[in-house]
């Protein structure tokens, strides 16, 4: 079993990656009170440990991917003054930190980041240590270089999973949000 929230509110773990037979990490959201925070647990040696996730964050973690267990990138959502805005973390092999994460700054349909807008991390997949590609809620896509995150140009879809197996190819999957169905993009 893994670890459980310690102030005796929910914990829910929504994503793994396992880059080896003996290295996993799961990623979720632990509530403390009335407040969510990511979390982490990570198979190595036989159990699972909970690392402290970096920084004073509020919110969750949806997805991981890990290419090593010296290279894992998770991301999710965060909020922030009502809007839930992308949220990034990566993994060096010691310790988890925060990745800046560019917040878009209007919808694909047309609304403004204010007023509840979703801008959540749902998936990502790294095939190397210096690429990744996270999608999410609103259209955002985001990839990563190795050293920051870039906001690419929305798209009318909600994607909910991604698979990168190159660096110059991805499939997404979620539903369009100018036609009703599925989209594979």
């Amino acid at each position: 079993p893994a670890s459980t929230a310690s102030s005796g509110g929910w914990e829910n773990l929504f994503a793994v990656s396992c880059p080896t037979k003996t290295y996993c990490v799961a990623v979720g959201a632990e509530q403390n009170g009335t407040a969510t925070s990511p979390i982490v647990e990570q198979w190595s040696a036989g159990s699972w440990q909970t690392p402290v996730v970096s920084g004073d964050v509020t919110g969750e973690l949806r997805s991981v991917s890990c290419t090593s267990s010296s290279h894992c990138v998770a991301v999710g959502g965060s909020q922030e003054g009502g809007n839930t805005a992308p949220l990034a973390q990566g993994w060096n092999g010691s310790k988890w930190t925060n990745e800046l994460a560019p917040v878009p700054s209007m919808a694909p349909g047309g609304g403004g980041g204010q007023g509840g807008e979703a801008f959540e991390l749902l998936a990502v997949s790294c095939p190397s240590t210096s690429s990744c590609t996270a999608v999410g809620d609103g259209g955002t896509i985001e990839t990563w270089n190795g050293q920051a995150w870039r906001l690419e140009a929305p798209t009318l879809a909600s994607f909910s999973s991604i698979d990168c197996p190159s660096v110059r190819r991805c499939i997404a999957v979620g539903s369009s949000l100018s036609a009703t169905g599925p989209l594979i993009e």
